[in-house]
């Protein structure tokens, strides 16, 4: 309620603004003039600012010292323009700032290939390891459905580099089919290795075993690569957080050590 309610007060200003000129209004001696109410968009901003902030120091361990740098500069740019646009109204830079904003957050924060895997098109083990550090630290319960190709090494000596990456995409293809036919919105990763993840929220505990028998049914679907039978071996698991396992290394260490585990 908290977050919204400055929202909406401001909306109520917007929309009535026509009516009682309250954030600004025209006249033919000066043009645009502020409104009586036009310092309430700066108090409304100045409180998202400081949540902001606190909101950043507070979940500090969730965020890369690189992309915590970032987030945390874009602070001082856009309040530098603000105060100058503020009190030299016809600077209008603000737009500027904003622009120079997204700049950093698409270099620094949002990179592409930071973020994805370019052989499988799912998210990477960097985002896995962020994502659910996350969960924990909220104390989001989430189930992950792991898959493990448990012969990855034999395939990857037998087919090759570019073979493999062949087949590592239809099984990410076939991963993401069965979330999508579900319509989870769940999150799917590929850690390397022949790993993959499936990370689903608790709106959908209900469905996981279901869902980790389409997952195994979708993987054990046969595979023709030049000519020749794929024999692709692998091994599904659930897992619950943190209910089952208490920390990330934790479970990063039984993700790996899942092919060795004895059914």
């Amino acid at each position: 309620v908290c977050m919204i309610l400055p929202i909406v007060v401001l909306l109520v200003e917007f929309i009535t603004n026509p009516f009682w000129d309250g954030i600004f209004y025209l006249n033919e001696q000066d043009g645009y003039t502020r409104g009586p109410h036009f310092m309430l968009l700066y108090i409304i901003a100045g409180f998202y600012v400081l949540y902001g902030i606190g909101y950043m120091l507070y979940y500090r361990k969730n965020f890369a010292i690189k992309r915590a740098v970032a987030l945390l500069a874009l602070y001082p740019l856009m309040l530098s323009a603000v105060l100058i646009q503020f009190i030299f109204t016809q600077q209008l830079i603000e737009m500027f700032a904003i622009a120079c904003g997204f700049l950093i957050i698409f270099m620094l924060i949002q990179r592409p290939d930071e973020l994805t895997d370019t052989d499988t098109g799912l998210s990477k083990l960097s985002v896995y390891v962020a994502d659910i550090r996350r969960s924990y630290v909220n104390k989001k319960p989430v189930d992950i459905i792991m898959l493990n190709i448990t012969n990855y090494a034999s395939l990857r000596d037998m087919l090759g580099y570019d073979g493999m990456n062949k087949v590592l995409k239809i099984v990410a293809g076939r991963f993401a089919a069965v979330e999508k036919r579900l319509k989870l919105r769940a999150e799917l990763y590929y850690l390397g290795s022949g790993k993959f993840r499936l990370v689903i929220s608790e709106r959908y505990f209900e469905l996981t075993k279901a869902i980790a028998e389409l997952v195994y049914e979708a993987a054990k679907e046969e595979i023709v690569l030049n000519r020749m039978d794929i024999d692709l071996r692998t091994r599904v698991c659930i897992t619950k957080c943190p209910k089952d396992i208490k920390d990330v290394e934790s479970l990063l260490a039984f993700g790996d050590d899942l092919n060795n585990i004895k059914a």
